[in-house]
């Protein structure tokens, strides 16, 4: 064989090669899809677990009192001037949530409460 000849093999030879594991791996990764298919879905499960926490611990008042504060804060840091915000107290936190989620939400409160008066 001469140089070509070999070179022209070779290159067939290694895409051949690449080509077969690829399809190889690309079965391997269908029938993992297949057999995973049936099991519920990590956003589904979440959805499930927020509308039912919703559901049992928030009573239409506290919807409404949550909504009303969201708006009184929107309206005070656009600048309008027809809402003031007198105090911030923490909400009832769910037991769930660890000091470090805790820690953050307090630090962040602190850092933007300058901007706020």
């Amino acid at each position: 064989m001469n140089g070509y000849s070999l070179g022209i093999t070779l290159t067939i030879m290694g895409m051949g090669t690449v080509f077969l594991v690829l399809g190889v791996l690309a079965g391997l990764l269908g029938m993992l899809n297949r057999s995973f298919a049936s099991l519920p879905s990590e956003k589904d499960s979440l959805a499930s677990l927020s509308n039912a926490s919703t559901k049992e611990s928030e009573t239409p008042a506290q919807n409404l009192a949550v909504v009303a504060a969201a708006m009184g804060a929107i309206a005070a840091l656009e600048g309008d001037r027809q809402f003031k915000i007198i105090s911030i107290s923490p909400v009832n936190q769910p037991k769930a949530t660890s000091a470090w989620v805790r820690a953050g939400r307090d630090e962040l409160m602190e850092t933007s409460q300058p901007f706020l008066g």
